[in-house]
């Protein structure tokens, strides 16, 4: 897939086919891409951890369409090892994180995958779950796999307002 249909066709998906696995290729593939996403001054703050049976790991969570997916992907930002801006002490931990995490969207997408941002969960519970370092802290989820629905078309808003020219 080129990147621009990459752009275009990623959709959050809520429904996967559980017995159609994501394969070792694949899942290296999108982890290489995470790993090569931009971080403010190459810090690199952040833990993926690839979780293979959802279901008995994550019962906690209340989207359970995510106990669906073969696979779930969580991440973690540590804001000690991050980059912080000078001007401002704006730490970029939360940042980084999130771009390495559209990353691995993307490259899912790219694979024929489907995923889902969600944050809406127990940021305790997964950091014990996921037992991670203690200053790791929980960002987001997805699960990855296959799509078991069709995409819904989104709206965006126009241009007009969502970019300014200086000119």
């Amino acid at each position: 897939m080129k990147f621009y249909e990459v752009i275009e066709s990623r959709r959050s998906i809520r429904a996967y086919l559980p017995d159609k696995p994501v394969t070792d290729e694949q899942l290296k593939r999108i982890l290489r891409a995470a790993r090569l996403a931009p971080t403010a001054a190459n810090k690199q703050p952040y833990k993926i951890v690839i979780i293979k049976n959802p279901k008995e790991y994550l019962d906690f969570i209340k989207q359970k369409n995510v106990l669906q997916a073969p696979l779930v992907i969580a991440i973690f930002v540590n804001e000690d090892a991050a980059w912080v801006r000078k001007y401002d002490e704006k730490n970029f931990a939360w940042v980084d994180g999130s771009i390495v995490f559209e990353h691995l969207i993307l490259a899912a997408t790219a694979e024929g995958l489907a995923t889902v941002w969600i944050a809406n969960t127990d940021p305790l519970a997964m950091e014990e779950t996921c037992k991670i370092p203690h200053n790791f802290r929980f960002l987001a989820l997805t699960p990855l796999g296959y799509a078991a629905e069709k995409p819904k078309d989104t709206i965006r808003k126009s241009e007009d307002e969502l970019i300014t020219y200086l000119e």
